[in-house]
Parts: structure tokens; sequence; C-alpha cells
């Protein structure tokens, strides 16, 4: 995969906490501006309401684009956990202590 090339050890790392902290940062707003439209603000046509529902919008935008990214970088495990779990253990060979719930 192109991103398990680019993307390897302690950059692998780094990057991953960079994206999740992106994640953290803008999932925020948009659960704020979650908040305010939904309770707050009455509907109709308010100038703040506007405001929200465009901080809404593109805080929304940013966190689905870093939350496929986010998903794009743990697909080799997400792949490898399925099949830990999916397939016979016959077929699976050593468990992978990664893919248990309690990871022991």
């Amino acid at each position: 995969m192109v991103l398990e090339v680019l993307v390897s050890g302690r950059t692998r790392l780094a990057v991953n906490t960079g994206i999740d902290w992106l994640l953290i940062l803008t999932g925020l707003p948009l659960a704020v501006s979650s908040l305010l439209l939904w309770v707050v603000f009455p509907r109709g046509f308010y100038a703040h309401r506007l405001l929200w529902r465009e901080i809404h919008l593109w805080s929304g935008l940013a966190f689905g684009v870093l939350s496929a990214l986010h998903l794009a970088l743990h697909l080799p495990q997400l792949w490898r956990c399925t099949k830990a779990l999916v397939l016979p253990s016959s077929r699976r060979g050593p468990r992978d202590s990664t893919c248990s719930p309690t990871g022991l």
C-alpha cells in the first residue's frame, strides 16, 4: 500500500498522533456547533445561525477527510485483525496480540 511505504516506523507514530490531535481539534467545533444549532438557535434566518452553520460545515468536512486518512493508515491492521477473527484458527497462524480486545 502506498501509505504503508510513505509512512513507517517513528514517522508513522508521529503522523498517527498528529492526525489524532487534528481529529480532536476539528471534532470539538463540530460538537459545539451541533449543540448550538440544535438547541440554542431557533430555526430561521439569523446571522449567528448562518455563521455556526458554516463552522459546522467546514469542521465536519475536515473531520471527514481526517477520518478517512486515519482509516487508510490503519487498513493493514484492520485487515489483519479481521482475518484473525473470521478465519478458522487452523488457517490464520499464530495469534496476533494486537487484535484481541484486551491486547493480551
